[in-house]
């Protein structure tokens, strides 16, 4: 393996565990349901878009939330990415009994193609049906390339995760 693609690959794991850390801690701490409909506070699905694949999202608790894509992108590359997500249920209104969170979060993006490593941002709408399992979300937002070489890129994607109960 060349030592560029070793380093990048050494960088994307240790961003991971940086990452997955404090959410297994959290984990641990919050027994509790937050998912939608009641259901699990694991949810797994699929997204479309630049990064398209298997999408998890996991609810830490009533705001904060860890999700995760094992796709590839539009270009055919190969991708992982996790985030961590804060979510504000206050900005749109609409009826009660249904949800329209905004969310924020940062996170850490691996791809195959030329190994890349960089940290990326993202903004999402989340909708969650009153008692029903599922979401769908829409997010977007910029990524920060690192490695090999600094550069600059953008996702977007929507998709729709199933909360098992």
């Amino acid at each position: 393996m060349k030592t560029r693609h070793r380093s990048i690959l050494v960088g994307g794991v240790t961003g991971a565990i940086l990452w997955v850390t404090p959410v297994l801690a959290a984990v641990r701490s919050e027994p509790q349901s937050f998912g939608p409909g009641g259901g699990s506070n694991l949810g797994v699905g699929f997204q479309v878009g630049a990064s398209s694949g298997f999408s998890a999202k996991y609810w830490l608790g009533r705001k904060r939330a860890v999700q995760g894509l094992l796709g590839w992108r539009s270009s055919g590359t190969f991708q992982f990415q996790f985030s961590y997500l804060w979510h504000d249920f206050t900005v749109f209104s609409i009826p009660k009994e249904h949800q329209l969170p905004f969310y924020l979060g940062v996170g850490t993006r691996v791809t195959s193609n030329d190994p890349e490593w960089g940290i990326h941002g993202v903004v999402g709408l989340n909708y969650l049906p009153a008692k029903s399992p599922f979401d769908i979300f829409l997010e977007a937002g910029p990524v920060l390339v690192l490695a090999p070489r600094a550069s600059g890129d953008f996702d977007a994607a929507l998709g729709a995760r199933y909360y098992f109960r």
